[in-house]
């Protein structure tokens, strides 16, 4: 397997030549999914006789939210991984889960995103009966909503951790269903955990650099981590691949 030095190089070197359409494609990627997110906001400042009118149109942007952003961010992988595999990468791969597979796109959204939903409701019943007004306890509810909010923070962290490659897999995979994408991507995540994190802590000085810049060098680190996200990706599947034909043998 490479190691994560010569993932690095073998991203800087797919990249040649192609910075300017990563860019664009993370930039037209990420404007589509701003745009659907702040949909509502318009809707929010119009003055309706009856307020009951608003709910079809906050329905309408609620149901985009849940239909548009998931199958672009596949895209946007499937075309870094076109990109770290020097294929031919275009801008029509942001939408390709569009045309197959788009279904399976939403559910795997879906799914992964229930034990979120389990997850904030438990510790949102936390800081209510943690709450001065309802038991004696020591936890008061500023520290209560502290340790909540870090607790639930640690969570997230951890589950994108172990969804984040389930993208790579929805548009490089097609023979698995939605709930087969996230298994494989926690399989993939938990054989590999040390090698993906040790890749983000080679990205933490480049991070950094974004901070002193005021955000301006995250436009090429992210072509720059993205690819070499995808490398990592492919070098997951070979192993994988490998040690299951090890224990077929």
């Amino acid at each position: 397997m490479l190691s994560n030095k010569e993932i690095m190089d073998k991203a800087r070197e797919a990249l040649r030549g192609k910075w300017g359409l990563t860019i664009g494609a993370s930039f037209i990627c990420y404007l589509l999914i701003v745009a659907c997110t702040f949909l509502d906001v318009p809707v929010d400042h119009i003055q309706f006789s009856n307020p009951f009118y608003k709910l079809p149109f906050l329905l309408i942007c609620g149901v985009v939210i849940i239909l548009i952003p998931s199958p672009l961010m596949a895209g946007l992988y499937f075309f870094f991984y076109n990109i770290a595999l020097k294929r031919d990468a275009r801008l029509s791969d942001l939408f390709c889960n569009f045309r197959y597979k788009y279904w399976r796109t939403i559910l795997v959204n879906l799914i992964a995103n229930i034990p979120n939903i389990i997850v904030g409701v438990i510790l949102g019943f936390v800081i209510v009966f943690t709450n001065p007004d309802y038991v004696d306890s020591i936890f008061a509810s500023p520290i209560a909503i502290l340790v909540s909010a870090l607790l639930y923070t640690i969570y997230l962290l951890v589950w994108y951790i172990f969804y984040e490659i389930s993208f790579c897999i929805l548009s490089t995979n097609l023979k698995l269903n939605a709930i087969g994408v996230i298994i494989h991507s926690i399989q993939l995540m938990k054989a590999n955990l040390g090698r993906y994190l040790g890749l983000l802590a080679r990205f933490t000085g480049w991070y950094l650099l974004c901070i002193i810049t005021c955000g301006i060098a995250y436009i090429w680190i992210h072509s720059y981590s993205s690819t070499s996200l995808m490398l990592l990706y492919r070098e997951m599947e070979k192993k994988y691949s490998q040690d299951y034909s090890d224990e077929a043998a």
